[in-house]
């Protein structure tokens, strides 16, 4: 209508999506109507559109490529101060070792030292380092050859680890003993290529461990003299013992002949003047046959005490309950005169000197027994316990390598400052006139519980009682 009416002409481009062909329109007005042109321009937009859409992948693969170029820029960088870093951290760590390291490029053949080895070693310039060959060169040559074939058997079997402990001369012509390792380095294909390696100097502690040896065998020959030393010791010291049970089993029939015959001949003049001597007399007399008495005590525990370092006798497993019933049976009479209560709880079966532990328990018992209150009925317990360690805090633990036992009873008991005193050999708390005993029993029974590799120990207030406690193995 513009063409028509207003005299304008028209050009412009349409598209016929029906079969997508694009047309160049030209419209011109003539007299009283139009002429319209329609070139066919598909293959023209179509080149364009091509060209046009290659031009944009052109400007986004320029885009693209211009942000890698700037990320690898980026990674350049970055990577090139993490290898400054890391030869910065390898030249200081090179610097204050005491190994020399070394650099062989197997393909350019170029060896590098670092600073210790010409410290150390060579005192050549570092910028003419010595290379492989003068490497070798200043190799012991007795260490020369083995150590070049070892060197290369690593790099053409593929190996990734060397060492090798070689001599190697120093620069004022004195010899180093080396312990060298290295790591072989290989490409993708296991083409070896490179090697790094470091050369400790343990010659200190060769000549260290030489003089070592030298020393483990002076104190052997020691060792082997000291120990022919105390087994002539123990022989003479066997020898001494067994003299010494012999005399003191002399000596005590010796001592005890006397004895008897003092206190016959003391209770006979007792016995048959009685009615007529004197109350001052009678005491005295009364007094000889105790005095008689404690001293045939005395005799027999001082040889009981003796005879235990020299006693031989065999570990074996005893039931504890038959043992506590038969020290129980000893004490019948004591006990019922006392009215005393004796009970266990559950006692176990343990490897002991049978003969021993019955002492132990009748000691135990006895002077349970015998410090009880006036007037009042000992009660005497029994315990024992599976523990874990030899410890008297141990907790208790069934599978437990230890017992722990306990004595618990209701005497007079005494003062906890004398706890350690009471184990010592003639030690005692008591008047003797009050309380008969030697105050060796408790001597005894800490020997004994020691020679079954335990400990025992006892716990006393006055007035309150006492509990005594050992520790023994399950096994021996």
């Amino acid at each position: 209508m513009e063409v028509v009416d207003g005299g304008r002409n028209f050009h412009g481009f349409i598209r016929i999506t029906e079969d997508d062909k694009w047309y160049e329109v030209t419209i011109v007005k003539m007299m009283d109507g139009f002429v319209a042109t329609f070139t066919n321009i598909t293959e023209r937009k179509q080149a364009e559109e091509k060209l046009r859409s290659n031009y944009m992948e052109l400007v986004s693969a320029r885009e693209t490529l211009r942000r890698l170029n700037a990320e690898l820029e980026d990674k350049v960088a970055e990577r090139t101060r993490a290898l400054a870093v890391s030869e910065e951290r390898f030249r200081l760590v090179s610097r204050v070792t005491n190994d020399a390291l070394w650099d062989w490029d197997f393909v350019n053949n170029i060896v590098w030292w670092s600073d210790t080895f010409f410290h150390r070693f060579c005192h050549e310039i570092p910028g003419k380092p010595p290379d492989r060959k003068g490497w070798l060169l200043r190799i012991h040559p007795d260490d020369r050859a083995a150590t070049e074939d070892s060197i290369y058997a690593a790099i053409n079997s593929h190996q990734t680890q060397w060492s090798r402990e070689y001599r190697f001369r120093r620069e004022d012509g004195s010899y180093a003993s080396i312990l060298d390792r290295a790591y072989i380095l290989h490409d993708p294909n296991g083409t070896p290529y490179r090697m790094l390696g470091s050369m400790l100097d343990i010659s200190d502690l060769k000549k260290a461990t030489e003089e070592l040896a030298r020393a483990k065998q002076v104190l052997e020959e020691k060792v082997a003299e000291r120990t022919a030393q105390l087994q002539q010791l123990n022989e003479a010291l066997e020898t001494s013992n067994h003299e010494l049970q012999q005399f003191a089993s002399i000596a005590s029939h010796d001592l005890q002949e006397p004895l008897r015959k003092i206190h016959m001949f003391a209770n006979a003049i007792r016995e048959r003047y009685d009615g007529q001597m004197p109350d001052d007399v009678r005491t005295h007399f009364n007094k000889i046959v105790r005095s008689t008495d404690r001293m045939r005590a005395l005799i027999i525990d001082i040889l009981n005490f003796s005879r235990l370092s020299a006693e031989v006798s065999f570990f074996k497993k005893t039931d504890l309950k038959v043992v506590f019933a038969e020290v129980v049976d000893d004490f019948e009479l004591n006990i019922r005169e006392k009215k005393a209560e004796l009970t266990a709880g559950d006692l176990p079966e343990i490897d002991i000197l049978p003969g021993q532990f019955r002492q132990v328990l009748h000691n135990l018992i006895s002077n349970a027994l015998k410090f009880s209150k006036p007037g009042v009925p000992p009660i005497i317990r029994l315990d024992a316990q599976c523990i874990r360690d030899k410890d008297f805090n141990s907790p208790a633990d069934p599978y437990g390598d230890y017992y722990r036992f306990s004595l618990t009873d209701n005497g007079i008991g005494f003062e906890e400052k004398f706890a350690d005193d009471v184990f010592k050999l003639f030690q005692r708390l008591h008047s003797k006139d009050r309380f008969e005993g030697t105050g060796i029993g408790l001597a005894i029974t800490k020997k004994i519980i020691e020679r079954h590799n335990g400990a025992i120990a006892v716990h006393s207030k006055e007035g309150k009682g006492t509990i005594f406690e050992w520790i023994l193995p399950k096994k021996h």
